[in-house]
């Protein structure tokens, strides 16, 4: 289950306790969820699909290159940094600079175009 970046501990614990009651998990702290933030599972994703494929024939992720997500979405723009790494052969992904997040998305967008519309238009 995915949560916005800028969700504390207290909110991904809400997220679970809602997961419990619609019958997703049997008990709280349950290992069958994972509660993560949405641009890490957008960076888990790329890795696995090697999305964009904008150089097909490159992997997106190199050891020792540092990869951003921002995930621009309707009510939230959240962003993390992660360094790639090797470990047993595979490249994996390690939080370099602390996810964030903030109430910035396209909902919020078009409400201050509405605001600054309707402003000129008065």
């Amino acid at each position: 289950m995915t949560v916005p970046a800028m969700w504390g501990d207290a909110s991904k614990h809400a997220m679970r306790e809602a997961a419990l009651r619609a019958g997703f998990i049997h008990k709280i702290d349950s290992d069958a969820l994972s509660v993560i933030l949405e641009p890490e599972a957008a960076a888990i994703y790329a890795l696995d699909n090697k999305a964009p494929p904008l150089l097909p024939d490159l992997p997106i992720c190199l050891t020792g290159e540092t990869v951003m997500i921002i995930d621009a979405g309707g009510g939230t723009v959240d962003t993390t940094v992660h360094a790639c790494q090797s470990k047993g052969g595979l490249v994996v992904l390690a939080e370099a600079v602390h996810a964030a997040g903030a109430l910035s998305g396209s909902a919020m967008v078009d409400e201050e175009f509405k605001y600054v519309s309707l402003s000129i238009l008065n």
